[in-house]
């Protein structure tokens, strides 16, 4: 699996969850893309459209991790929040900093476009 944002391919280290196979099973059917939009100031969230098997649990996110929130938005974390969320995955090999530019904290929306390829 691997994740676009705005258009520029990202290091992308998927856990191994209920929630991820079923990302790939529904990749079959074609890209998944969204919209994601500045939220708390510490993440992006994008609405998938269609809602992912949850193993929600209280976690502390930092900067890089994905997660899954009410099953049916995608998050992207520049910074710490702690809350219920499945786990998808991580952004790997950024510094925070690049995180911060890649994600275009607090500039407005990024496109997010998740494929096989």
């Amino acid at each position: 699996m691997n994740i676009y944002i705005n258009g520029q391919k990202v290091n992308f280290k998927p856990v191994d969850n209920e929630a991820t196979r079923a990302i790939e099973k529904r990749l079959e059917k074609g890209d998944i893309a969204c919209v994601a939009e500045d939220y708390g100031g510490f993440e992006k969230v994008g609405e998938l459209g269609f809602s992912l098997p949850r193993k929600d649990a209280y976690i502390t996110t930092g900067p890089g991790d994905v997660v899954l929130y009410l099953g049916s938005r995608i998050c992207f974390y520049y910074a710490r929040n702690s809350w219920d969320f499945t786990r998808l995955g991580k952004l790997v090999g950024y510094t925070t900093s690049e995180l911060k530019k890649i994600l275009r904290a607090g500039q407005g929306d990024i496109e997010v476009r998740i494929s096989k390829n």
